[in-house]
């Protein structure tokens, strides 16, 4: 595969990475046509899968409770009355609870809050099919960013829009394929950062990673925390920029994180007391103790599970190792290094589940693959 252009007075190291900044940026006007054909035909592959294959049923309870919150946003609220008393029993619904007199769901509010545009156009289902298209353009702007290679990323596009990862995730009405929209941004963002320093770009980042933690608050946390890494490695050997910087996302992703404390107030009355507190989950509740005796252990247990063996998670990891002994690091490297990191932490602790929900970022595999 192609190896990233390198000018002569590339840097190898973070602190002389403003001599990027005469780089050119590839925004969404060098995308080819021919690239977003491909794209929407993602979206009508996971049409397809949607009204061929699922024939448009809502087979779990994952939908149909981020579809009741699509509802309620459009009436103006996010809880609803209780039923007439004493019926509430015989008509309980999974990840729903009552509280101070309302039900709730326990999902968080930025997914229903998209999906909540095709509910009101009556179709709901073609959100995802739309959110797959843009996940493909913007995995092809991170690596034609990264490698000023039309190659590498027209190939990276025609490998990722046929996956069935992606195209089934798209197919329904769950919540994946929007964080995986909101992660992606924020690399994109980050890595046209690296490579002509702007404050927007980090603005653009801290507000993509608040929006994806009010989608699904610990995905977004894994996926950030290595971004946040790249950071730190390109630049700490000038502090008050490495600083500044991490404020600026700080505080960008604090105005994405928006949603989710309306919502935890709208439901608890309490803006970091979230729903799943109130049905007795430790969600940003848990001990170090309960950690290290209860999660950790399972989270290992998983991991070294013989199901593992059936996904591609260990090729992400070799493609990190390959990218690590590298003899010189870019910035660019640096971000690739950190979306494949984010990847594994991501996804591994589910890559066992094999029904629809489960594979989370599985089709994100083949993105790192191609950065080598």
């Amino acid at each position: 595969m192609a190896s990233p252009a390198k000018a002569p007075d590339s840097p190898a190291t973070g602190a002389e990475t403003p001599a990027l900044e005469t780089e050119r940026v590839f925004l969404w006007k060098s995308v080819p046509a021919h690239v977003w054909l491909v794209a929407l035909g993602t979206a009508l592959l996971a049409l397809l899968v949607h009204f061929v294959i699922r024939y448009g049923f809502l087979d779990n309870m994952d939908e149909e409770n981020y579809l009741w919150l699509s509802r309620r946003i459009l009436e103006g609220r996010m809880t609803a009355q209780l039923p007439p008393l004493g019926l509430w029993d015989h008509f309980e619904v999974h990840w729903r609870g009552m509280h101070d007199g309302h039900l709730y769901t326990h999902f968080f509010l930025m997914w229903p809050l998209l999906l909540a545009g095709g509910t009101a156009l009556q179709v709901p289902w073609l959100v995802n099919p739309l959110l797959a298209t843009l996940i493909v353009i913007l995995c092809y702007l991170i690596a034609y960013n990264l490698y000023n290679d039309r190659l590498v990323a027209n190939t990276m596009a025609l490998l990722l829009a046929p996956c069935p990862f992606l195209v089934f995730q798209a197919g329904t009405m769950l919540s994946h394929v929007s964080i995986a929209m909101w992660c992606l941004a924020a690399a994109l963002a980050l890595t046209l950062y690296m490579k002509r320093p702007r404050l927007h770009y980090l603005i653009v980042t801290g507000i993509a990673l608040g929006l994806a933690f009010s989608t699904r608050p610990l995905d977004a946390v894994a996926f950030a925390f290595p971004l946040m890494v790249a950071v730190m490695a390109s630049q700490y050997r000038q502090p008050k920029v490495l600083l500044r910087n991490l404020a600026v996302i700080g505080i960008a992703g604090l105005a994405g994180m928006i949603p989710f404390l309306i919502y935890n107030h709208a439901v608890t009355g309490n803006a970091l007391v979230t729903p799943y507190q109130l049905h007795g989950s430790p969600l940003f509740a848990t001990t170090l103790a309960d950690f290290i005796g209860h999660s950790w252990p399972k989270t290992m247990s998983h991991l070294s599970g013989w199901g593992q063996w059936f996904i591609p998670w260990w090729i992400v990891l070799i493609c990190a190792l390959v990218l690590v002994l590298r003899s010189r690091l870019l910035a660019g490297d640096r971000v690739a290094l950190a979306i494949i990191l984010s990847v594994v932490a991501a996804y591994a602790p589910y890559g066992a589940m094999f029904d629809i929900a489960g594979p989370r970022y599985h089709f994100l595999v083949l993105f790192p693959v191609l950065l080598i």
